[in-house]
């Protein structure tokens, strides 16, 4: 996995909080957030960690064995090469978790029937079982999602009529048409990602 995963990178900044996967110093939600892009130009020991430590938590979740330098490492590497070169905006943990589960032929596991899920488990969601949840677990998910991203992004999503309407307006159509073309993606991500367009939006919008 060393050499293979070498084009993964972690970003020395975002270190801080609680200690996700051992010794890597940030929370999970922290790291759930480090898109591909974010990964280009950092040296290769702490990219290398970043991704096995990814690896692992996917490797957790889903209940199957992972051992670096094992036998599923070659196939991982190149679907996480993949997966970045097609969508270098992609969240690295949406990445890999979803080449750990195709590489393993990982069952999804059962969606919660209680809201709220967990981010460590919501995270790992995807649209297409976001699509199997009722009307109303869609919206407190989506939205939590919203909330989490607009914080981390510049976007105040309130919990309010016209709150919800700013989501239901701005984000749910973009969350609903990614789903769409891409069912496997996570959901957190999809949200995420529908929130920056809808800031850039505003940006661009703006009189000058």
């Amino acid at each position: 996995m060393k050499r293979i995963l070498a084009v993964v990178i972690f970003p020395l900044a975002l270190v801080s909080g609680s200690v996700f996967a051992q010794d890597l110093g940030m929370s999970f939600e922290d790291a759930a957030y480090v898109s591909c892009l974010d990964t280009q130009a950092m040296p290769r020991e702490n990219r290398v960690r970043f991704a096995v430590a990814l690896v692992k938590r996917a490797s957790n979740f889903y209940g199957l064995p992972y051992v670096e330098g094992g036998s599923l490492d070659s196939q991982l590497g190149t679907l996480i090469r993949a997966g970045c070169t097609v969508f270098p905006t992609a969240y690295l943990h949406n990445v890999t978790a979803t080449a750990f589960r195709h590489a393993t032929n990982a069952s999804p596991p059962q969606v919660p029937a209680v809201s709220p899920i967990p981010f460590e488990t919501a995270s790992f969601l995807t649209c297409r079982q976001f699509g199997q949840m009722a009307d109303e677990q869609q919206d407190a998910l989506e939205f939590d999602f919203a909330v989490r991203a607009g914080q981390r992004y510049g976007m105040k999503f309130e919990d309010t009529p016209s709150g919800r309407a700013k989501l239901d307006e701005g984000i749910t159509p973009l969350v609903q048409g990614t789903c769409f073309l891409t069912p496997d993606f996570h959901i957190y991500g999809v949200v995420a990602r529908a929130v920056q367009a809808a800031i850039e939006l505003q940006k661009l919008d703006k009189p000058r």
